[in-house]
């Protein structure tokens, strides 16, 4: 007995707005990228985080940062997406990617794979429609809707039904990639649960221990692989505010004394030597060791 695949969890839409804003870390610059407007955007993932559950992105210091299931959303759509990038090189081997139209990520939508996929199996459109629980017309203008948007044949038609072409074998499988794709997703969301999660966002200011930060964030990703962590650049006063409205967790820098602005508190981490090069007919070199002479150089460095 045939009967239909389940759907995917995701509308194809939905996994490209996922993958765009989580790389751009932008509406505005993800919905640019998908050709859509950022309104659409906004409600691709709103309908995306309803279905599943949960909030994928948050408003950050570096612009919309993904939650800790917003990273394990974000690798899924990217696997997908790289799935239907490769049915594309395959059913296109000729064509330039990424001409105007020809892009099949940014024209394939699940009604298209559904059609395409009942057809091949059944070998019929009516049979199809029956299995799917559709309108004949419907599955018949979805199949036309794809090929008028790739400029590609899928099916012959014959005196014994409608015969599947190479690109119609290719989208089946590919069909059966993504639901098992996208199959994944709530398991490995709900791994989650009773894992070490969050972000982790530290503002640094220059000369101020770039490699132990490096080193420690490596350690914490092998033990927490489900942790986010960021390490935000920044003028003191910048990282300041930012440290106040809680978009990041810590500065590291170097330590203000009395200066420090009033609400935050200081811990010393480290000392850290610092060593100044000078050319041999610079002034500093005769002066190298005389703590007032440094302080009162012009440095194109902050003054602290």
């Amino acid at each position: 007995m045939s009967q239909a695949a389940p759907e995917p969890a995701l509308e194809i839409r939905e996994i490209l707005a996922i993958d765009a804003v989580a790389r751009t870390r932008s509406f505005r610059t993800a919905a640019e990228l998908i050709n859509t407007t950022q309104p659409t955007l906004s409600r691709l993932i709103a309908s995306a985080e309803r279905m599943l559950g949960t909030a994928l992105f948050s408003r950050g210091w570096s612009g919309a940062e993904t939650t800790p299931p917003g990273d394990v959303a974000a690798r899924v759509c990217r696997a997908v997406i790289a799935a239907i990038d490769n049915s594309e090189r395959t059913i296109f081997p000729d064509r330039e990617l990424g001409r105007e139209g020809l892009r099949l990520r940014l024209n394939l939508r699940n009604v298209h794979l559904q059609a395409i996929e009942a057809v091949t199996r059944e070998g019929s459109v009516t049979l199809a429609a029956k299995r799917l629980g559709r309108g004949q017309p419907e599955l018949s203008r979805a199949l036309s809707d794809f090929s008028k948007r790739l400029g590609v044949e899928l099916f012959e038609r014959r005196a014994s039904g409608m015969a599947p072409l190479a690109p119609a074998h290719e989208l089946t499988a590919l069909s059966g990639r993504i639901a098992y794709l996208l199959g994944l997703l709530p398991e490995q969301l709900g791994e989650l649960n009773g894992a070490v999660v969050g972000r982790v966002s530290i503002g640094m200011l220059p000369f101020s221990g770039q490699d132990l930060i490096a080193r420690s964030f490596a350690r914490l990703t092998n033990l927490h692989p489900n942790v986010r962590l960021a390490c935000v650049p920044g003028s003191y006063n910048g990282l300041v505010e930012a440290l106040r409205r809680r978009e990041i967790d810590r500065i590291v820098g170097v330590l203000r004394g009395g200066d420090c602005p009033e609400g935050l508190i200081e811990d010393h981490l480290y000392d850290e030597r610092f060593t100044v090069v000078a050319r041999r007919d610079h002034p500093l070199r005769a002066a190298g060791e005389d703590l007032a002479a440094l302080a009162a150089t012009k440095w194109v460095v902050a003054p602290h």
